[in-house]
């Protein structure tokens, strides 16, 4: 799927070019959630932390112009 290029319809005469996507890790304190949130991570065994990798994402951001063609 590396070469791939998927559009989106926004709305009409309008389309929306998807140029890269990656996923981040993130952050999870359980005691800033209800009961239902704190009960699935219970279940789901989701550790609490923050797991951001402040670097990767503006490293990540920077590589965006150069695949959009900029």
């Amino acid at each position: 799927m590396k070469n791939q290029v998927l559009v989106l319809p926004v709305f009409p005469g309008f389309h929306l070019q998807i140029h890269a996507v990656t996923m981040f890790a993130g952050k999870f304190d359980p005691r800033e959630h209800g009961i239902l949130v704190r009960s699935f991570g219970k279940v789901m065994k989701i550790p609490a932390g923050d797991f951001r990798d402040w670097d990767a994402i503006p490293a990540w951001a920077r590589g965006l112009p150069g695949k959009m063609g900029f």
